[in-house]
């Protein structure tokens, strides 16, 4: 069956799971569906497996990940939790994309799942950027500089300026990567000073794998951990911009 575009997919979405096994407080199971590949998080160890999909037909392949042992009840309901999912058959999207249930072959709900907080929430509204990464250490951006930016955990997008340009753009967490989409920005021109600190700015977002918070302070960090860009909450948490 071909896809119906007005349907919600459950492909590219963080789910929580709810419902299906027995739910061990402090052990979530999670899963997000991209591109032929399951991943997530079960009641104790990360996981991954193929898929297929045909219009609401899903086969789930085997689980494999990491063999982390964990409290018995958790181990059982992790053990639980893999069999349904290579049980699944299809898959049904309900309550305007807030809910997948994932059913097997006679069409009974055998997981549940919601979707999951946003990994966006510690960075959720307005940041001023206060230095960037360039060469082998940060530097303050200029005196007067309006960079800043601004994540909208709900929507899962940053926006903001480069203190001469706007920018928009997605905004991810998972597996605990940060992770911008393509960035657009408009394409005003600036002082040579301004334009060099937006350069460093945008070079340094497209490096950006993941961020540290520490109350008012978001450190944007590159794969090795080390700091690309320092950011401020701004005043009052409103949107940059």
């Amino acid at each position: 069956m071909p896809d119906d575009p007005n349907r919600a997919s459950f492909e590219g979405v963080d789910w929580q799971l709810t419902r299906g096994i027995a739910q061990v407080p402090g052990h979530p199971a999670t899963a997000r569906f991209v591109d032929g590949t399951l991943s997530g998080q079960g009641p104790v160890n990360r996981y991954r497996a193929s898929y297929t999909r045909t219009g609401d037909d899903v086969r789930i392949g085997p689980p494999s990940g990491t063999r982390m042992a964990g409290p018995a009840d958790a181990m059982s309901a992790e053990d639980a939790y893999f069999r349904l999912l290579e049980a699944a058959a299809s898959a049904a999207v309900g309550e305007g994309g807030r809910r997948l249930e994932l059913k097997d072959a006679s069409g009974s709900s055998v997981l549940t799942f919601e979707p999951a907080p946003s990994g966006l929430l510690p960075l959720d509204g307005a940041w001023a950027v206060r230095a960037i990464g360039r060469g082998h250490g940060l530097r303050p951006v200029r005196a007067g500089s309006e960079a800043a930016l601004s994540f909208d955990a709900s929507g899962g997008t940053v926006s903001g300026s480069t203190g001469i340009n706007r920018l928009n753009g997605k905004a991810e967490v998972h597996d605990g990567r940060l992770r911008f989409g393509p960035l657009m920005m408009t394409r005003m021109a600036g002082e040579p000073e301004a334009m060099d600190e937006e350069t460093a700015l945008v070079k340094a977002l497209e490096d950006v794998t993941g961020f540290a918070v520490d109350g008012g302070r978001l450190r944007l960090l590159d794969a090795d951990g080390d700091t690309l860009v320092e950011l401020e909450r701004a005043g009052g948490g409103s949107a940059a911009g």
